[in-house]
C-alpha cells in the first residue's frame, strides 16, 4: 500500500537532553515533514546532526530557536564524508526559517548551524530570522552549502553573523548581500 509521507505539526513544545549515536540527536525526518512553531530544539548531541536531521525532508520553522545542539562525530563524519550539522542537516529537502533562530550550536567538523546538501537542498530565510554564533571545527560556521540552493524572500531582515570560522562555506549571495568568511 502507498500512501503519503508521515507528518508532524509541534507547537509550543521543547524538544531537549537527546542524544542519538548517528544522525538527528533532536529530531530525525526521513521523507516526511515536520512544521515547528513557536518551539525550541536545544541541547541535543549526535554523531551527525545534533539538532534536526532532515533526509529529503520538507522543514518549516515558525517562530522557534535550534541552539546549544552538538555533532561529536569529528573524524568519523570526515571519514564517512557526513557533515556533522550542529543545528540541522538538510539532506536534498526543503528548509525555511520564519522569523527563527539558529545559533550557539557547534559541529566538531563542518555546518555549526546548517548543512544545505545534495542538488534538489534549497534554505529560504525569511522574516527576521538569523543564524548566529554557532562553531565547526572546519568550516561553515553558520552555513556550509555542499550543494543546492541558500536563498531568501523579500522580507528578510535578519543576519548570518558571528559564526566561526565563517559565516559560509562556500560564499554565498543571499537576499542582497554576499556572505562568506
Amino acid at each position: 500500500m502507498s500512501g503519503a509521507a508521515a507528518g508532524a505539526h509541534v507547537v509550543n513544545s521543547l524538544v531537549t537532553g537527546n542524544a542519538s549515536g548517528v544522525f538527528g540527536g533532536g529530531i530525525d525526518v526521513d521523507d516526511g515533514t515536520l512544521t515547528l512553531e513557536n518551539s525550541t530544539v536545544s541541547g541535543n548531541t549526535a554523531s551527525s546532526s545534533g539538532g534536526i536531521d532532515s533526509d529529503f525532508g520538507t522543514i518549516t520553522l515558525i517562530d522557534s530557536a535550534v541552539s546549544g545542539n552538538v555533532a561529536t562525530g569529528g573524524g568519523t563524519c570526515t571519514s564517512a564524508d557526513l557533515s556533522c550539522a550542529g543545528g540541522i542537516w538538510n539532506f536534498g529537502g526543503t528548509l525555511t526559517l520564519i522569523d527563527s533562530t539558529v545559533s550557539g550550536n557547534s559541529a566538531d567538523d563542518r555546518g555549526g548551524g546548517i548543512v544545505n546538501q545534495l542538488s534538489g537542498a534549497l534554505l529560504t530565510l525569511s522574516g527576521t530570522s538569523t543564524i548566529s554564533s554557532n562553531t565547526a571545527g572546519e568550516f561553515g560556521g553558520g552555513i556550509w552549502i555542499r550543494s543546492g540552493t541558500v536563498s531568501a524572500t523579500a522580507d528578510w531582515t535578519g543576519s548570518v553573523s558571528g559564526n566561526t570560522p565563517d559565516q559560509c562555506s562556500p560564499t554565498v549571495t543571499i537576499g542582497s548581500t554576499t556572505r562568506g568568511a
